[in-house]
């Protein structure tokens, strides 16, 4: 049987990360929520992309296969506010 082209689409479930300067961890996931973090994400632009896999599924019936399905901030310790100034 001859083989043929298939185009072929897969779901991607990942994690991207960056630093916010703000009063509270709801703060700063709000900031992240509404920063342009879906256009280039790299480094240059201090996005990571920490996380990417392939799934055939992200959600079949009651089942979640995304590793991560909630938006959290923990303090960090690595940058000062003034950095951000």
């Amino acid at each position: 049987m001859p083989k043929k082209v298939y185009f072929v689409r897969l779901p991607i479930a990942g994690i991207v990360s960056n630093y916010f300067l703000a009063e509270d961890e709801k703060d700063a996931i709000r900031q992240a929520l509404e920063s342009e973090v879906f256009g280039r994400i790299d480094t240059e632009n201090n996005w990571e992309l920490d996380e990417l896999n392939v799934h055939q599924y992200l959600f079949q019936g009651n089942i979640d296969y995304t590793s991560l399905s909630k938006a959290s901030a923990k303090e960090s310790d690595e940058l000062d506010p003034e950095d951000f100034e």
